[in-house]
């Protein structure tokens, strides 16, 4: 993500009440806002006190409540440019991991919130962007209610902690899939099976080709193709093949 504007005073905030509440709007000042490096910890960046506990919360607890008087608030912005290649595609925001609560903004409207510091969140933000300059808004909280959930022995530290990026899909393709390799017939035969998860965003039936290939170095040991009929929404497509 580069470097985004963070303020030390109007909007990073050593509690919710003291946050920045129309930052996301388009027609938002950024006049004394600083710039922050993300992915980063803001801890170590200049803004707010890293903290360690091993066994016991890093706020007075009271669950599932948090005490907002202490719960420190980073609000970040920035531009970033959508290619008119993408024009008939499914555009995504991908967090890779953000530690704390977040709440996103895309051109001044809301796309989501997310909370969960060690997973990613991802948003579909194709309604929400246009061809060219388009803008991004973040609003993270250091602690929710989720943070009930992290009493382990670590450093807690907050912000943008991994990568953001912007990616383009086709409004049919291959969202996810699993392959899984087992044995059967006393170990003697080995099976593989795949399992597609497809995503039709066109809101009609679409038919597509699905071809699987397992190669074993240049050597193809199987593969299979199917002609499927794809109805709006999620499918999923198996195939399976004893070896």
């Amino acid at each position: 993500m580069g470097e985004s504007r963070m303020g030390k005073s109007r909007n990073f905030s050593d509690s919710v009440s003291g946050r920045p509440t129309d930052f996301y709007k388009n027609d938002f000042s950024l006049k004394g806002w600083d710039t922050i490096n993300v992915p980063s910890n803001w801890e170590m960046q200049g803004f707010g006190v890293p903290i360690y506990v091993n066994r016991i919360y890093a706020f007075p607890t009271n669950p599932p409540f948090i005490p907002h008087n202490i719960n420190n608030v980073g609000s970040y912005k920035r531009d970033f440019e959508v290619s008119k290649d993408w024009d008939g595609k499914d555009v995504y925001l991908h967090f890779a991991g953000v530690s704390g609560a977040m709440y996103v903004w895309v051109n001044g409207k809301k796309v989501g919130y997310n909370e969960g510091s060690k997973t990613a969140a991802e948003f579909n933000v194709t309604n929400f962007v246009k061809p060219g300059k388009n803008n991004v808004s973040v609003q993270v909280l250091r602690w929710s209610d989720t943070s009930y959930m992290e009493d382990q022995d670590f450093w807690r530290l907050s912000g943008i902690e991994r990568d953001v990026y912007v990616y383009a899909v086709d409004k049919v393709t291959v969202r996810d899939f699993r392959i899984t390799a087992d044995l059967e017939n006393n170990y003697k035969d080995g099976v593989f099976k795949a399992a597609l998860k497809i995503d039709n965003n066109t809101q009609k039936e679409q038919t597509r080709a699905i071809e699987v290939k397992l190669l074993d170095g240049d050597k193809e040991v199987y593969s299979e193709s199917k002609v499927i009929k794809l109805n709006a929404g999620r499918n999923t497509i198996d195939f399976n093949k004893v070896l």
